[in-house]
């Protein structure tokens, strides 16, 4: 069984086997879907509040929570403040299915996560689940080894809209919820489904994986980072940032992560340490030319606020023969051709000879 395929505008069609054309279906899903998950820049702040005033009824209140949040990606708003021991959390589905919301460590994703899912059942009861991520899935903490932790909760729904609020530890102490610190950057996301009502059927939208900063009783700084230099030489490109705080003193000894934007997704070019200035620099090899766009990035820490900034690099086209040198689409796309190649001869002899034999078991058989 074969499938016919055009591979290139020079090539009209070339027959591959299924498996060789699964394969590569999936590498170029697989590059797909990992360009594609990329950090929101904002950092969303769960704000300190020494005696909450929160009521944990199903009714969100104008001013009721001292922060919130709303999600461009899904519509979700988030309400929520902190008191030091709880977090107090009420969130808005633009749905009447179930509504999610997930914390994790600042980097991870989804598996790992602590997931907080429900919604409002047809008599108006609510079904909230303490739940815990295994791959791309969850299931109940006490189905495996954890507690149930929310301490309070209470939902409605009105006007095609889900409202879930509840109460739940900063620290439970179970090693299936996630545990936060206050002055500390962490992740976070949020699905939701429109009209399912139950705790299976797959999102109708979900957000980017977000920072989340859990404010200390002592108010955290914003920071700005600026790109003071991008230029490329010598086959490398070069970048140069600075980072200060919000009243104007920079910020030293902490880590700038730096990428670049490709057609392939988002792509880490280096890291560096400020020094006592705020100042770092890197410098990482490239060999393809165009206009690309390179970030700095970040992350937080303890009573500093994440910023990220942006600026764009021209890669000049290289005016002569680069001896030596193989852009890195070529590089990329080298393995690929050869394997391809490989394939097309050997279904070619593969062809031929089974002709052959066909060829002479006829004459065999005639004489």
């Amino acid at each position: 069984n074969f499938i016919y395929i055009i591979i290139s505008k020079s090539i009209l069609g070339v027959i591959l086997p299924q498996r060789t054309l699964l394969f590569i279906v999936l590498s170029l899903i697989i590059i797909v879907s990992c360009a594609g998950q990329v950090e929101s820049a904002e950092t969303p702040v769960i704000p300190y509040i020494e005696e909450s005033n929160v009521k944990i009824d199903g009714v969100i209140e104008d001013g009721e929570y001292h922060g919130s949040y709303t999600d461009p990606t899904t519509g979700i708003i988030v309400y929520w403040e902190h008191d030091g021991v709880n977090m107090y959390i009420g969130l808005v589905s633009p749905g009447t299915g179930w509504i999610g919301i997930g914390f994790a460590a600042s980097g991870m994703r989804k598996h790992g996560a602590n997931i907080i899912i429900g919604y409002i059942a047809e008599d108006g009861s609510l079904v909230l689940e303490d739940e815990f991520a295994v791959g791309v899935s969850h299931y109940p903490d006490t189905e495996q080894g954890g507690t149930y932790d929310i301490i309070a909760k209470a939902g409605s729904e009105a006007n095609g809209k889900t409202i879930i609020e509840f109460v739940y530890p900063l620290n439970s102490g179970d090693p299936k919820d996630h545990a936060f610190t206050p002055g500390n950057t962490y992740a976070f996301f949020l699905a939701y489904h429109k009209s399912a009502k139950n705790l299976k059927t797959y999102h109708t939208a979900r957000s980017d994986i977000l920072k989340l900063y859990v404010a200390s009783e002592v108010k955290p700084k914003a920071t700005f980072l600026t790109i003071t230099s991008t230029k490329f030489w010598n086959g490398s490109i070069i970048v140069e940032a600075i980072i200060k705080d919000e009243e104007g003193n920079p910020v030293s000894n902490v880590k700038l992560d730096f990428y670049i934007k490709t057609s392939f997704g988002r792509l880490k070019i280096g890291s560096s340490i400020t020094d006592e200035n705020g100042f770092a620099s890197i410098k990482s090899p490239w060999s393809t030319y165009g206009t690309y766009t390179v970030e700095a990035n970040f992350e937080g820490q303890e009573l500093l606020l994440s910023s990220i900034t942006s600026s764009k690099i021209v890669i000049p086209e290289p005016s002569g023969p680069q001896e030596g040198k193989i852009p890195l689409i070529a590089r990329l796309a080298y393995p690929l051709v050869i394997a391809i190649v490989a394939v097309i001869v050997s279904s070619v002899f593969g062809v031929y000879g089974y002709a052959i034999y066909q060829i002479l078991k006829i004459r065999g058989e005639s004489s």
